[in-house]
């Protein structure tokens, strides 16, 4: 609990850290946290989505969060409010932190989602995340054993796990049910480490419920082919005509005109002089 504690405040609200990849990262925790909901009898349902893209080539980076939360009695079993959206340019979200140390009234109600999308342009591999969860709940229940209507998966107690939830919660006895999931498809990756911290020390009044769930897409763009004629022509060129470049507006400079036209010129001369040359020899011939 005390590691817990001290990871959760050792993230600040929209913080920019310096790090090299990816370049500049940030904490999301705008909604649902510490003390709110706190009166007994509440429900609450908090979602969010973050989508992040980076270019593993540039360096280019830039999120986008859409969030939504609705409290109202008991149970809150659809949120039907207007969803929040932040564009964050050049900076990632790679933390997430919502629905710790809220909702602990008697008869509260607590269902809180992350999905978070991770598009990264260039090469990669991803897997299914370690997971810190459903320890110490359920009023001391491990995990596995959980009563019907209560689930954990996957039922994992790792240490700096990236994905942390559902501990330390639902211990104010009888409850009503409590359900935790990573599901099944996730993919994290260490081109991109991200962390999931939600319904940590939460809804520990009596008769309380608790509902958390982790979604986390890893997907791999390849890169756009830019390389175009890589060998060349090793031979020589030949010189656009007049035609050619008048048709293409270029403009014909004198010293482009001057070889072609004394060419032409001594051609003429050439010409001339072998005529009147043949013109002679047949005069003198009769």
């Amino acid at each position: 609990m005390a590691m817990l504690a001290a990871t959760l405040l050792a993230s600040a609200f929209f913080v920019v850290g310096g790090a090299s990849t990816p370049a500049s990262a940030a904490t999301w925790e705008a909604q649902c946290q510490p003390t709110a909901f706190d009166g007994g009898g509440q429900g609450a349902r908090c979602q969010v989505t973050v989508e992040n893209f980076l270019d593993l080539a540039t360096g280019a980076e830039s999120s986008r969060v859409t969030s939504l939360a609705c409290n109202a009695g008991y149970d809150v079993a659809v949120c039907t409010g207007t969803p929040i959206v932040q564009n964050f340019d050049d900076s990632l979200i790679d933390v997430v932190n919502q629905c710790n140390y809220v909702a602990n009234g008697g008869g509260s109600s607590l269902r809180c989602s992350v999905v978070m999308i991770n598009t990264i342009i260039g090469e990669g591999s991803a897997g299914f995340p370690t997971v810190n969860q459903c320890n110490n709940s359920f009023d001391g229940v491990p995990a596995i054993e959980l009563p019907a209507g209560s689930s954990c998966n996957p039922p994992q107690a790792t240490t700096g796990a990236p994905i942390v939830q559902c501990n330390d919660s639902m211990n104010g006895e009888t409850l009503v049910s409590m359900n935790c999931t990573v599901v099944d498809t996730s993919r994290v990756s260490s081109a991109l480490p991200v962390t999931i911290n939600q319904c940590n020390n939460s809804v520990n009044g009596g008769g309380s419920l608790l509902e958390c769930s982790t979604n986390v897409s890893t997907i791999f763009v390849p890169a756009a082919d830019n390389g175009g004629d890589t060998g060349g022509d090793t031979g020589g060129s030949t010189p656009p005509s007049p035609d050619e470049l008048a048709a293409t507006g270029a403009a014909l400079s004198v010293p482009a005109l001057a070889a072609p036209l004394g060419a032409l010129l001594l051609g003429v001369l050439l010409l001339i002089g072998a005529t009147t040359a043949r013109r002679r020899a047949l005069s003198a011939d009769s």
